[in-house]
């Protein structure tokens, strides 16, 4: 996650009701040229002897910074640090926010001299009302600028809270402001001026240069008269030649046509005979494919009708299973069959293993699908080619499901060979060339690559509407990938906006209960998170998981995606009884779904770990994170998640007062946070957790000296912190 790097100017704090305003405030401030002589002589350099910034940058404001940002609360508090003042944009929707309350107290309780650097703007409402109450703690109400038009104006009230930034005198600036206006009008007029006195010296030099170049085309016009007159005369000569000439030719061409005309029947006569033959040839290769595929046709019906329906006979009656069977237990007893069943057929038995590979698919059991799929894609690569439309779509499908089981390389590497293949074999246009490149689009964004999937959402969509039409469920899907795109590159306004949309669209093309508008559902409940919007997001997530375990089961992966995000929702409310519940049953369900080793089920066993932590259910805790800990030694033994795992680990043993289980995990930890995590505030705070956490350890353990090194490097990791936050003041 973005963590804050950086040292800023000033703090916008204020209701994202009044994002326009803030928005307003800080392209003024960051655009905002200091006057060369704005500050008094005695302040025109700073303590250190360098010379004052003339511009105001950066400004800090929340939905220009913090758009990707996954732990909102961490990164305002590192901006709050950071800054040198405090505004706050004051109006009855900022007055009723904890928020910017928190921010004015958080920011002041950082340093007495902060008491002094807080500014109040107001935009709306009337003082005392519109100011949070920490602005007036201790009934004292604050000086504002006031850009209300009956107030100060923007331009004044924005002046003001320079002059205050700066610490110069509004007048002083004011006048300065003024005076560079002037200058700024005074060099308008010189060059305005100038080129008045240039224009009129080229306008008498080119009315000159036009009587000379008059006189030079009367001339021309003379000399060109008589040397018509000449050439005419020639010209009536070479007409009498020219008419003999043509004439000679023309008898020429005459007798060429007639041998031209004489070979051209020639040539039709024996053309006609060939295209005779070609048709013949043609109409028994028509015929031959045409036999073919009744034959493979007939194989396909036979083995379902045999093998597949015949499970709704009565049990051990040809393959039977009994009046209850299902279809996932009709293919579960087909599949076996199958090689055996077509040894000399290998499309017929690709088209099998295609169709039950898609019926696994939507069963939700993407493993199952993975081989079968592979096993169709080889048959028809052998038999058809690697460009045979058959092959092009078998490979879309094997790229989805590798998709869906976490082979997320194998996805994106597949889906643009695909991709390539199709633009050349049938086109930019053609519906499946667009169906891969969205899906290209989804494996650009899991890997990263947030820039090129956008650009190509936007080619797709762009497509879609040209080819299929504004309401085809495939363009609205591309709208929706869009949106994801948008969200990836921070433009969160144009992502909820696109998201609201979508829904909007499915409900319309495809009904309120199909899979393709409870994925937009889900999509929006997670934008919503993202912006804050948490009520809108837990109501729209409970509303998701009741219609999917409605329509596609409770076990469905994408149910248990669903219950992942309604338990986010919750432990946002602080509904923890409910967050953790509905985990422990999506971890349970995803385990047998998916397998414990899948991303989603490690990512599951992450969050409720976490929450077991928190919420001191700590043998749970300890039994959940061994587990886990066991998994990502296998799946992503480098990734820096492992060792701050293990360094949590260590912390739960040593809250059960298991000390020596909890020292290797948490020297392991420190040891691999070290040399892992990135070299930001974030990646630093986590090192220094681990070291905290051995300190607690050997604390508790009563062997205080081996805990005295680890406090000795926390001791002077806090003084450097200290030292640098000095500077920065």
């Amino acid at each position: 996650m973005p963590h804050v790097n950086q040292h800023y100017r000033a703090f916008i704090s204020y209701s994202h009701r009044d994002a326009k305003w803030a928005k307003w405030l800080h392209k003024a401030l960051e655009q905002y040229h200091v006057p060369i002589d704005a500050y008094p002589a005695d302040k025109k350099l700073k303590a250190d002897g360098s010379k004052r910034s003339r511009r105001l940058t950066p400004v800090f404001r929340d939905r220009d910074e913090l758009s990707a940002s996954g732990s909102l609360a961490d990164t305002i508090q590192e901006a709050l640090e950071a800054s040198e003042n405090l505004i706050v944009l004051c109006s009855p929707n900022s007055a009723a926010s904890q928020y910017v309350n928190a921010e004015i107290e958080t920011f002041r309780n950082l340093c007495p001299e902060n008491e002094d650097k807080v500014y109040a703007l107001v935009i709306d409402g009337e003082p005392p009302n519109c100011f949070p109450p920490a602005l007036t703690a201790g009934g004292a109400e604050p000086i504002a600028a006031d850009a209300r038009e009956k107030g100060d104006g923007k331009a004044d009230a924005k002046l003001k809270l320079i002059a205050g930034i700066l610490g110069v005198g509004f007048d002083r600036l004011k006048q300065r402001e003024a005076k560079r206006q002037r200058n700024r009008l005074l060099v308008m007029v010189t060059v305005v001026s100038t080129v008045a006195v240039m224009t009129s010296v080229l306008a008498l030099w080119a009315l000159k240069a036009e009587k000379e170049a008059t006189k030079q085309r009367d001339l021309a016009q003379e000399q060109r008269e008589l040397a018509v007159q000449a050439a005419e005369k020639e010209k009536a000569a070479k007409v009498v030649a020219q008419e003999q000439r043509e004439l000679a030719v023309q008898a020429a061409k005459e007798e060429k046509a007639a041998k031209v005309v004489a070979q051209e029947q020639r040539e039709l006569a024996v053309q006609a005979a060939k295209e005779e033959k070609a048709a013949k040839v043609l109409a028994e290769k028509q015929r031959e494919l045409a036999e073919k595929s009744a034959r493979e046709a007939k194989a396909v019906l036979g083995f379902f009708d045999s093998k597949v329906l015949a499970a709704a006979r009565p049990k051990h009656q040809e393959g039977g299973l009994g009046i209850d069977a299902t279809i996932r237990a009709a293919i579960d007893a087909a599949e076996p069959q199958i090689a055996k069943s077509f040894p000399d057929q290998p499309l017929v038995e690709a088209t099998i293993r295609a169709a039950m590979g898609t019926s696994y698919w939507y069963l939700g059991d993407a493993k199952t699908a993975t081989p079968q799929l592979e096993r169709a894609l080889e048959l028809r690569k052998k038999e058809l080619g690697p460009k045979d439309p058959k092959t092009l779509k078998s490979m879309r499908n094997l790229a989805n499901s590798y998709q869906r089981t976490g082979r997320r390389q194998d996805a994106l590497d597949l889906r643009e060979e695909t991709l390539e293949l199709e633009k050349e074999v049938l086109g930019l246009k053609h519906e499946d060339t667009l169906t891969s490149a969205s899906n290209l689009s989804v494996s650009y964004r899991g890997a990263g690559r947030f820039r090129e999937a956008l650009a190509l959402d936007e080619e797709t969509l762009k497509l879609r509407k040209e080819v299929l039409g504004p309401e085809n469920p495939d363009t609205i899907s591309s709208m929706g990938s869009l949106a994801s795109s948008y969200e990836r590159v921070g433009r969160g306004e144009k992502t909820l906006l696109l998201r609201v949309e979508v829904l909007k669209l499915f409900k319309k093309v495809q009904g309120a209960k199909h899979p393709d508008t409870l994925n937009s559902m889900q999509n929006l409940a997670n934008s919503y998170e993202a912006a804050g919007k948490s009520e809108a997001a837990l109501a729209l997530n409970e509303k998701t998981l009741e219609l999917r375990k409605e329509v596609q089961g409770s076990k469905h992966p994408d149910t248990l995606l669903t219950m992942y995000s309604l338990g986010n929702s919750y432990s946002s409310a602080n509904r923890w009884k409910e967050a953790l519940a509905l985990w422990e049953d999506a971890l349970a369900s995803m385990r047998e779904v998916l397998g414990p080793g899948h991303r989603d089920s490690i990512r599951m066993m992450n969050n409720l770990a976490q929450a077991y932590r928190l919420s001191e259910r700590l043998t749970e805790a300890e039994k959940l994170y061994q587990e886990l800990i066991t998994l990502q030694e296998k799946t992503s033994p480098k990734d820096w998640t492992f060792y701050y795992n293990q360094s949590s680990f260590g912390e739960v043993l040593t809250d059960l007062k298991k000390y020596a289980e909890a020292e290797p995990l948490l020297l392991s930890g420190y040891k691999g946070l070290e040399v892992t995590v990135p070299s930001n505030e974030s990646g630093q705070a986590r090192v220094k957790f681990a070291i905290i956490r051995l300190v607690q350890l050997y604390q508790a353990w009563g062997k205080a000296d081996k805990g005295t090194p680890w406090q000795e490097i926390l001791d002077a990791i806090e003084k450097l912190q200290s030292e640098s936050a000095g500077k920065k003041k």
